[in-house]
Order: structure tokens, then sequence, then C-alpha cells
């Protein structure tokens, strides 16, 4: 069993003015059924203002398998059904349609303390193809003590039909910190 918990917060502010404040939580389980094969269960919340997102829930059940699993690299492929529950922050207004969920995920360690990861999820509406929200995040990471990391994180959101008036359909996020394992 793997169980994996994230949370992440942005706030931005140039000359008085907001120019970014975003917040996802997640949490996930990983069920291991044999070596390569999991299911899977997720719980994603979003809240993005500049994406018009007051809210955004994204529950999933699913599987996986695990495509490559070697000492240096690992490649996982997974499919899940979902429901996404959105509100939108400038209306107020609901919506909600039934999701496939299809992921990747890619380990590469570059040596003992440090290494790339990188996962990339696409969230279409089952009734309507056409309209998909796609997330890629990229991190580097290497080890400065036992538990904690410096970790550089590349994330895009690309959601084809945004919703609101200017809402752009892609935002890229590049975030530098420290990171901490349990």
């Amino acid at each position: 069993m793997i169980w994996e918990n994230k949370a992440i917060y942005l706030f931005g502010d140039m000359d008085g003015k907001t120019s970014a404040e975003s917040g996802q939580v997640g949490s996930r389980l990983d069920w291991q059924l044999t070596n390569r094969f999991f299911s899977s269960y997720e719980l994603q919340a979003i809240r993005d203002r500049f994406k018009n997102y007051g809210s955004r829930f994204l529950p999933a059940a699913g599987a996986g398998y695990k495509v490559v699993e070697e000492k240096t690299i690992s490649v996982v492929l997974d499919a899940d059904l979902s429901e996404v529950f959105t509100k939108y922050y400038d209306t107020d207004d609901t919506a909600s349609y039934a999701a496939l969920k299809g992921g990747e995920r890619l380990v590469w360690k570059l040596s003992e303390t440090a290494e790339v990861n990188e996962k990339a999820e696409l969230i279409p509406d089952v009734s309507d193809l056409s309209y998909y929200f796609l997330r890629v995040e990229a991190n580097l990471i290497t080890a400065i003590a036992k538990s904690w990391s410096v970790k550089l994180t590349f994330i895009d959101s690309f959601d084809n039909k945004p919703v609101g008036l200017g809402i752009k359909k892609n935002d890229i996020i590049l975030i530098a910190g420290i990171s901490r394992k349990f």
C-alpha cells in the first residue's frame, strides 16, 4: 500500500494587486494487488481564482500497472473513473460531469540523492471528449539531509474550454522549495 498526500498553496502580489491565488490538496491510495498491478483511490480539491474555480473536487477510483520497474527507473500507467464537481468563482454556478482519468508517472533516480519525477493526467468529460483538463507536473529533487530535499517543480495546467471572461486555457507554475518525506 502506498499513501501519498500533497498540498500546494500559491499567492502572489504585484504592486498591490493579487497576481496569483491558488491551492490544491490531494490524497491518493494505491493498493498493491500483485507486484505490478494495483487499484487506486484518489481525492483532489482545487481552488484557483484565476482559473475561475471557487472549488473543484475530483474523486476517482481505478487501476494501474507498473510498465517498467527497475532500480533506477519506473513507469506507471493508470486509468480511473471520476466525477468532477466545479463551483465557479465569478458566478457561484456549479457544474459536474463524469470523467475518465488517464495518467502516467515516471521516476528516474539520477543518483542515491537525486531524482527526476514526472506525472501527467488527462481528464476528459465522458459525454463530450472534446472537453478535457490536462495537468503535467515535473520535479527535480535533491536530498540535503535524511528526510529533507530541495525540490524544483514545474506544473502546467491546461483547461481547453475555460468558463468565464478572460480566463486563459493554460497556466504554468514554477516552484522552488524544500520538501520533507515522512
